[in-house]
């Protein structure tokens, strides 16, 4: 379905890509449903996840430090952190998970949500006119830089809060995002959505290969969409 671009380390499936808020009690999580917007047949929550603890309770690490992020992927523990361990960052991009967390059966997304998938978010993509045309609908109306905010037009609302690059190197604030899937390559690789404005604006679906950049070692946002 995508057409694919290889070299040694990364393969891009071309396209552009984005991404829930912090549903601690019952309360929240109602606050959540009220912040779902349509988008086409999909309903998608207008925030990045923002959840420190899994569907049953069972609290969520979280990485304060580098070192602390290595170690918690080397002894698979799933984790979260806010972009640069900043609070204010964390009230503005949500916050993101390592692959642990993004796997763990005892769930991120509260009752009637889900992780997307890639056909989710090429969904999203296709409904906003392709990828020539997406991405500025897609994205926030401001915090990118050099002038590259998008227009919202669909009103998803894709911050550009970075990512963390394996070896919790956190990377490319305001300039791009990325959003785990709950996709996988034929190769078993997990499948990641991200729009990137460093190059022009660009949205891609990007497979993560364990040991590359933005890997399973690395760190990217969740937003849901409901089930």
């Amino acid at each position: 379905m995508f057409s694919r671009f290889c070299n040694t380390s990364l393969v891009l499936l071309v396209l552009f890509f984005f991404g829930c808020s912090d549903p601690e009690d019952t309360d929240s999580i109602q606050e959540l449903d009220q912040n779902a917007i349509q988008i086409g047949s999909q309903i998608w929550m207008k925030q990045n996840l923002d959840l420190k603890v899994f569907r049953n309770g069972d609290p969520i690490q979280e990485s304060k430090s580098v070192e602390d992020w290595v170690r918690f992927y080397d002894e698979k523990i799933p984790a979260w952190t806010s972009y640069f361990w900043e609070s204010e960052n964390e009230e503005i991009y949500g916050i993101m998970y390592n692959y642990y967390a993004m796997i763990d059966p005892r769930g991120l997304a509260p009752e009637g949500w889900r992780i997307p998938t890639s056909t989710d978010f090429f969904e999203l993509v296709e409904f906003n006119g392709g990828a020539n045309v997406a991405g500025p609908k897609i994205m926030s109306s401001n915090y990118w830089s050099n002038g590259n905010n998008g227009s919202n037009e669909s009103g998803f609302d894709a911050r550009p809060g970075g990512e963390i690059w394996a070896g919790g190197i956190f990377t490319d604030i305001n300039e791009s995002f990325s959003f785990w899937t709950n996709s996988r390559s034929q190769s078993g690789d997990i499948i990641s959505f991200g729009i990137t404005t460093i190059d022009g604006t660009r949205i891609y679906f990007a497979e993560n290969p364990l040991n590359i950049v933005l890997a399973s070692r690395g760190g990217s946002y969740i937003r849901c969409i409901k089930e």
